[in-house]
């Protein structure tokens, strides 16, 4: 079965050093070791390191044959609270 999981502002598979796993890594992991499909959609931006995780608008990053990340760019923001991060959640 393709499963599709949309979640944003949680570290994904692809962070650099050891992300903590949460709810989306545990869903996605679980999911695919029950040999379902699983497309994970989340946002280009991490919130907890405030960097885009790629240069491009739209990447697809394939873990394997059953699990793809989507990332969906958005503007970013410097600072937790303000403006920008409310702007940036929008156009996500």
């Amino acid at each position: 079965m393709l499963i599709w999981i949309i979640q944003t502002g949680e570290p994904i598979q692809i962070d650099k050093g050891l992300p903590r796993p949460m709810r989306g890594i545990n869903l996605s992991n679980f999911l695919r070791d029950k040999n379902h499909e699983v497309r994970f959609l989340t946002a280009n931006f991490n919130h907890a390191k405030k960097k885009h995780r790629s240069e491009k608008l739209f990447s697809q990053v394939i873990i394997d044959k059953k699990l793809t990340l989507n990332l969906i760019n958005s503007p970013g923001y410097k600072k937790t609270i303000g403006l920008a991060r409310i702007f940036d959640h929008l156009i996500l």
